[in-house]
């Protein structure tokens, strides 16, 4: 080692060293009249040889997968991660720790005393990783117990980490005890503090008729934006005595009062939640009723739009069947023939065959008896029996 280090020394410092000297040691500047770069490279070569004069020292207790490239030598020395820091942190529990876990942990100030008082709480198997998030969030002795005493036994570092970050703390608890949260897990309550739950926002969805809510309700109704401006648009257009659960399927499909006017313009009065939800999804809107209107489909009533839109019922689609000679053309008998999937093969099939039931769960599939079992009476499945009866007639 001595040798290593006499040689380190001599063969980095002596050159420069014996060349400052012939230059009667002579002030280095930048100046670029009085700029020498022989003078200059003497207090470089100086801090290389530090540099690695601190490595050979410390090379025993660093990973020895680990070798460090200049920039992490230079951090080292700039953060003072030294032998001293290194053997202080291998004492801790830390051994064979990179140069960049050595960095991490000397500028955010994981120190013995700091690693102490966290396996003090119980962590005794933390990675550097984990101590060292623990140590910029400020996760320490005193905000373990105030958690503790809020009754959050037994977290995680990564738990106990995240309510520090999300500002789950004494004060955060106290408001939700007020709201009569008393026994919220850390999931919950990060959540919550996530959101911007708070005690206003959960008195003003009380004062809208929302009861009994739940953690999960509160956070879902907070996420979807649910609040007293947009539930007084839905009230004034006839939805009132609505639950949390409409209130938030309402603001998920954006059923709003700009959509409840448009259906109102379109012969859509008096809907209920579910009606508006499912003319929201399957975009039932002043284009698709302008369309059936020209087709000769007048006042028709939700359940029928709703059919007509689902089954891809439009002017190609009848003039398709019109091409095929299928007639009658209603609105009923159009959803059925889609069903059925009309088309020239499946009129070719049917020819001369005698009629029975079969011949329409066979096209419907494997769910047709089910379909059948739960629909016999349906005017749906009647108007598929007149249409493959007058198929088998051709």
């Amino acid at each position: 080692m001595i040798g290593l280090l006499v040689f380190g020394y001599w063969f980095l410092v002596g050159p420069f060293d014996r060349a400052a000297k012939t230059s009667h040691h002579k002030p280095v500047t930048m100046n670029p009249k009085t700029y020498n770069p022989m003078l200059f490279s003497t207090r470089c070569s100086r801090f290389a040889g530090i540099l690695c004069l601190t490595l050979m020292l410390a090379g025993p207790v660093l990973a020895q997968s680990d070798k460090p490239d200049m920039d992490q030598l230079i951090a080292m020395k700039i953060h003072d991660v030294d032998a001293d820091f290194i053997a202080e942190m291998e004492a801790a529990g830390f051994k064979n720790l990179t140069t960049d876990q050595l960095i991490a942990m000397r500028i955010h100030g994981v120190n013995a005393r700091y690693v102490r008082e966290i396996k003090d709480l119980g962590f005794d198997s933390l990675t550097p990783d984990e101590i060292v998030g623990m140590r910029i969030h400020g996760v320490d002795a005193d905000f373990a117990a105030d958690m503790r005493a809020l009754g959050f036994d037994n977290l995680g570092a990564s738990k106990l980490t995240a309510m520090r970050i999300h500002d789950v703390d004494a004060r955060f608890m106290r408001e939700m005890k007020t709201m009569g949260f008393t026994n919220l897990s850390a999931d919950d309550a990060i959540a919550l503090s996530v959101h911007g739950v708070d005690a206003k926002f959960a008195e003003e969805m009380k004062a809208l008729g929302f009861s009994d809510l739940s953690a999960d309700k509160l956070v879902a109704l907070r996420i979807h934006n649910v609040n007293a401006r947009s539930m007084r648009g839905m009230q004034e257009l006839g939805f009132t005595n609505l639950d949390a659960d409409k209130a938030i399927a309402l603001q998920i499909h954006d059923v709003d009062d700009d959509f409840l006017a448009e259906m109102n313009h379109l012969g859509f009065r008096n809907l209920s939640p579910d009606d508006a939800i499912a003319l929201r999804i399957h975009d039932v809107d002043t284009e698709f009723m302008e369309e059936m209107e020209a087709l000769g489909f007048t006042n028709l009533s939700v359940k029928r739009a709703l059919a007509l839109r689902i089954h891809d019922i439009d002017r190609r689609f009848v003039q398709q069947m019109r091409d095929l000679g299928m007639t009658d053309l209603t609105p009923v008998r159009l959803v059925a023939m889609s069903m059925l999937e009309v088309d020239e093969r499946y009129i070719r099939s049917l020819q001369g065959q005698r009629y029975n039931d079969d011949l329409i769960y066979k096209r419907l599939g494997r769910w047709g008896n089910d379909w059948h079992r739960n629909n016999y009476n349906d005017e749906y499945f009647d108007a598929m029996r007149d249409i493959v009866r007058e198929l088998t007639r051709r």
